[in-house]
Protein backbone atom coordinates (compact mmCIF):
# COMPACT_ATOMS: atom_id res chain seq x y z
CA UNK A 1 0.00 0.00 0.00
CA UNK A 2 1.47 3.30 -0.74
CA UNK A 3 1.39 6.31 1.01
CA UNK A 4 0.43 9.34 -0.74
CA UNK A 5 1.93 12.59 0.64
CA UNK A 6 0.40 16.26 0.40
CA UNK A 7 1.83 18.76 0.54
CA UNK A 8 0.10 22.64 1.67
CA UNK A 9 1.72 25.83 1.49
CA UNK A 10 0.68 28.47 3.72
CA UNK A 11 3.05 31.68 4.88
CA UNK A 12 3.01 31.08 8.68
CA UNK A 13 1.18 33.36 11.17
CA UNK A 14 5.44 34.13 12.19
CA UNK A 15 6.17 35.43 8.86
CA UNK A 16 2.70 37.32 8.32
CA UNK A 17 3.65 39.14 12.01
CA UNK A 18 6.68 39.72 10.72
CA UNK A 19 5.92 40.98 7.24
CA UNK A 20 3.08 43.19 8.96
CA UNK A 21 5.22 44.17 11.69
CA UNK A 22 7.99 45.55 9.17
CA UNK A 23 10.57 43.59 10.98
CA UNK A 24 12.05 42.07 8.11
CA UNK A 25 14.82 43.72 6.29
CA UNK A 26 14.88 43.53 2.01
CA UNK A 27 17.42 41.00 2.22
CA UNK A 28 15.65 38.61 4.23
CA UNK A 29 12.44 39.86 1.83
CA UNK A 30 14.69 38.66 -1.50
CA UNK A 31 15.42 35.67 0.17
CA UNK A 32 11.68 34.19 0.91
CA UNK A 33 10.51 35.77 -2.49
CA UNK A 34 13.34 33.83 -4.23
CA UNK A 35 11.86 30.49 -2.11
CA UNK A 36 8.50 31.66 -2.74
CA UNK A 37 9.19 32.06 -6.48
CA UNK A 38 10.56 28.70 -7.17
CA UNK A 39 7.62 26.91 -5.68
CA UNK A 40 5.58 28.64 -7.79
CA UNK A 41 7.61 27.69 -10.65
CA UNK A 42 7.89 24.52 -9.84
CA UNK A 43 4.21 23.80 -9.13
CA UNK A 44 3.10 25.52 -12.14
CA UNK A 45 5.17 22.85 -13.85
CA UNK A 46 3.23 19.86 -12.54
CA UNK A 47 0.30 22.15 -13.89
CA UNK A 48 1.62 22.10 -17.61
CA UNK A 49 2.98 18.59 -17.57
CA UNK A 50 -0.55 17.64 -16.73
CA UNK A 51 -2.20 19.90 -19.59
CA UNK A 52 0.15 18.36 -21.90
CA UNK A 53 -0.61 15.18 -20.77
CA UNK A 54 -4.28 15.66 -21.66
CA UNK A 55 -3.76 16.65 -24.67
CA UNK A 56 -1.72 13.52 -25.69
CA UNK A 57 -4.64 11.40 -24.42
CA UNK A 58 -6.98 13.40 -26.58
CA UNK A 59 -5.32 13.49 -29.68
CA UNK A 60 -4.95 9.42 -28.98
CA UNK A 61 -8.58 8.61 -27.82
CA UNK A 62 -9.70 10.94 -31.10
CA UNK A 63 -7.36 9.07 -33.52
CA UNK A 64 -8.57 5.91 -32.16
CA UNK A 65 -12.12 6.81 -32.80
CA UNK A 66 -11.77 7.80 -36.00
CA UNK A 67 -9.67 4.53 -36.60
CA UNK A 68 -12.68 2.54 -35.39
CA UNK A 69 -14.99 4.10 -37.63
CA UNK A 70 -17.34 5.67 -35.16
CA UNK A 71 -20.17 7.52 -36.95
CA UNK A 72 -20.58 10.45 -34.93
CA UNK A 73 -17.89 12.26 -34.56
CA UNK A 74 -18.66 15.65 -33.20
CA UNK A 75 -20.55 13.09 -30.30
CA UNK A 76 -17.28 11.35 -30.02
CA UNK A 77 -15.19 14.03 -29.63
CA UNK A 78 -17.65 15.85 -27.13
CA UNK A 79 -17.69 12.83 -25.12
CA UNK A 80 -13.55 12.98 -24.81
CA UNK A 81 -12.88 17.13 -25.04
CA UNK A 82 -15.76 17.35 -21.99
CA UNK A 83 -13.80 15.45 -19.54
CA UNK A 84 -10.12 16.76 -20.63
CA UNK A 85 -11.67 20.11 -19.72
CA UNK A 86 -13.12 19.69 -16.67
CA UNK A 87 -9.56 17.55 -15.81
CA UNK A 88 -8.17 20.70 -16.60
CA UNK A 89 -9.83 23.02 -14.58
CA UNK A 90 -9.49 20.71 -12.03
CA UNK A 91 -5.75 20.71 -12.04
CA UNK A 92 -5.59 24.76 -12.29
CA UNK A 93 -8.13 24.86 -9.55
CA UNK A 94 -5.88 22.66 -7.66
CA UNK A 95 -2.66 25.00 -8.05
CA UNK A 96 -4.25 27.77 -7.22
CA UNK A 97 -5.69 26.27 -3.77
CA UNK A 98 -2.22 25.15 -3.23
CA UNK A 99 0.24 27.72 -4.57
CA UNK A 100 -1.63 30.67 -6.38
CA UNK A 101 -3.59 31.55 -2.56
CA UNK A 102 -0.03 31.98 -1.30
CA UNK A 103 1.18 34.02 -3.97
CA UNK A 104 -1.94 36.28 -3.65
CA UNK A 105 -1.57 36.94 0.17
CA UNK A 106 1.93 37.43 -0.05
CA UNK A 107 1.14 40.12 -2.48
CA UNK A 108 -0.90 41.90 -0.51
CA UNK A 109 1.24 41.75 3.09
CA UNK A 110 3.97 43.21 1.28
CA UNK A 111 2.02 45.71 -0.71
CA UNK A 112 0.60 47.03 2.63
CA UNK A 113 3.50 46.64 4.50
CA UNK A 114 6.81 47.46 1.98
CA UNK A 115 5.10 49.29 -0.43
CA UNK A 116 8.40 50.81 -2.15
CA UNK A 117 9.70 47.32 -2.60
CA UNK A 118 6.30 45.30 -3.17
CA UNK A 119 6.56 45.67 -7.07
CA UNK A 120 10.00 44.22 -6.68
CA UNK A 121 9.29 41.14 -4.89
CA UNK A 122 5.97 40.70 -6.70
CA UNK A 123 5.14 37.11 -7.19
Amino acid sequence: MAIVEITVYSISAQLESKLQGKLLKENEIADIHNALSGLKKKQFKSVKILCIVMAVIFVVLTIGSIIAGFDNIGLTIATIVIPLVLMGIAGYIAWYINVGKVAKRWNQLLKASYPDIAGKYKL
